[in-house]
């Protein structure tokens, strides 16, 4: 395990998180670096106001990391040339599934509040047009046949993922599907809207309603 420093921009103070390095893999990778070792990282633990100070802490991680591995100096600025991609396989890998009701507030929050450019749009569109709406599986996740709770669940995840932790398309498709089967571990029939499961909670193949202050659990 390795402890980096990270910024919290709320007390403006210096907060640990812990990293646990994974896969060591030591032929060349996708970073076209030759013997570059790939920091598949994951975060255990990072605060949630936390924003990771890319100078300082990516360079202090790295550091560590070489002096664990015993790194030669050249293999040192490989690691520390790639950690910057290993931030954002750790960022999207942050939010866990915990609490429907409370997570599926804030998503609804984030639908609300987050507003994405229109590049930001772009991936949105890509990672959700693939996903059938699970209410209304005659159409995509992206559009879904109406607003309802489940939708602005999944908006909101989405856009939250794409602003704030740069995540890449096939990161949000990913952790959509993901959140689709927390909140209906049963399942979903695809035809919700049709067949009056608006007012049904997520589990019981329904919309969670259609008004995010009213939501059905």
């Amino acid at each position: 395990m390795l402890a980096y420093p990270q910024y919290d921009a709320n007390s403006q103070s210096a907060v640990t998180a812990e990293v646990r390095l994974e896969s060591l893999d030591l032929s060349a990778n996708a970073t076209g670096f030759e013997n570059a070792r790939d920091l598949n990282a994951t975060i255990r633990a990072v605060p949630s106001r936390a924003a990771v100070a890319p100078t300082i802490g990516l360079a202090w991680g790295a550091l560590r990391y070489s002096e664990c591995m015993g790194l030669a100096r050249r293999d040192f600025l490989l690691a520390a040339a790639v950690a910057p991609v290993a931030l954002v396989r750790i960022r999207a890998a942050e939010i866990e599934f915990r609490d429907v009701e409370a997570q599926s507030r804030q998503f609804m929050r984030w639908y609300e509040d987050i507003r994405l450019t229109s590049a930001q749009e772009k991936v949105k569109r890509a990672a959700l047009e693939g996903i059938p709406a699970p209410c209304c599986n005659d159409n995509s996740a992206y559009t879904c046949c109406c607003p309802c709770n489940i939708s602005r669940t999944i908006w909101g995840l989405s856009q939250y993922m794409i602003s704030k932790q740069n995540a890449t398309a096939t990161q949000v498709a990913a952790k959509v599907r993901e959140w689709i089967l927390f909140v209906g571990p049963n399942g979903f029939s695809g035809s919700a809207c049709y067949s009056g499961g608006c007012a049904r909670p997520f589990h019981s193949d329904g919309c969670g309603g259609m008004n995010p202050d009213r939501l059905v659990l």
